[in-house]
């Protein structure tokens, strides 16, 4: 199964309550455990994880995880200390100590706004500093609009970006930017693929502040029944079957509901859902929903 390949397993969840529709709050440490076994069983070879998830770093050094690819993301930076190779190094050399790792495969800026202040250029050098010392192999930015590439300046070049791309949140490809970074050999991760639960949830069981929008919920349950397909093969088929995605993290909470996404990647392709593009933020990006 090739496509199961490209799955990431995002570890926000066992390091904090991430997530609106989450009720089950932070996962058990032996649900990781078997959450990690059926991942080497099914060769599921890479982890997502940031030093802002809780203490999500921790418990992965504290399973090991040297038989992993590992993303993890820096947090912001304090831009009142003037040596900022010192100052991101140490913070990735405190990640790796937590991973107990001497190298990850992917670093990202958690916070790339900060690229485009007085400092972007020293920190850009800095990061990049992190992957020539030998501590990441790879360099890159976690974002949430599209928009945001237009604005980073052209000199800097990174390896990876990670955007959020699901049914109703298609900017990355509206915007020409998907087609722009493959062109430019940037590896692009997908995140927030199920629009943190709301793509799977029932709409009467969503919170009340997403029912402005029951006509596009309304829609997406269309076109799952016309598929004849479940909302989560729907949602991960839709970003599996492009070509140009060379990962996508999926946030886990247990074992079996990592074995039933590993059965949805064996859907047949379905017809793309252009019709159900969104651009209303208030809906597409999860920044704007209340706390």
């Amino acid at each position: 199964m090739e496509d199961i390949k490209k799955l990431v397993i995002g570890t926000a969840q066992f390091g904090q309550d991430y997530g609106v529709t989450n009720q089950a709050g932070k996962v058990l440490l032996s649900d990781v455990q078997s959450i990690f076994a059926l991942a080497r069983e099914c060769n599921i070879s890479t982890l997502d994880t940031a030093s802002v998830y809780g203490d999500s770093e921790s418990v992965l050094g504290d399973l090991g995880v040297n038989d992993f690819d590992v993303i993890t993301k820096l947090a912001e930076f304090d831009e009142t200390k003037p040596n900022f190779n010192e100052s991101i190094e140490c913070a990735m050399l405190a990640s790796l100590s937590r991973l107990r790792l001497t190298c990850v495969d992917t670093i990202l800026l958690h916070r790339p706004d900060q690229l485009l202040g007085c400092h972007g250029e020293k920190i850009f050098y800095a990061l990049k500093n992190i992957k020539e010392k030998g501590l990441a192999r790879r360099i890159g930015i976690s974002i949430y609009s599209p928009d945001f590439l237009d604005e980073v300046p052209r000199k800097f070049k990174f390896d990876v970006v990670q955007v959020p791309l699901n049914v109703f949140d298609q900017r990355i490809i509206s915007s020409g930017w998907l087609e722009k970074l493959t062109n430019m050999n940037v590896s692009v991760m997908a995140r927030s693929i199920f629009l943190q639960g709301t793509l799977l949830a029932r709409f009467v069981d969503l919170p009340e502040y997403f029912q402005p929008w029951g006509k596009e919920f309304r829609a997406w349950a269309d076109y799952c029944l016309i598929n004849k397909i479940s909302p989560l093969q729907a949602s991960l088929k839709f970003v599996s079957q492009i070509p140009e995605v060379e990962k996508i993290i999926v946030g886990i909470e247990s074992e079996n509901q990592l074995s039933e996404i590993i059965q949805a990647f064996k859907t047949p392709h379905i017809a793309k859902p252009d019709h159900l593009a969104v651009n209303d933020l208030g809906l597409i990006s999860p920044i704007q929903w209340p706390k």
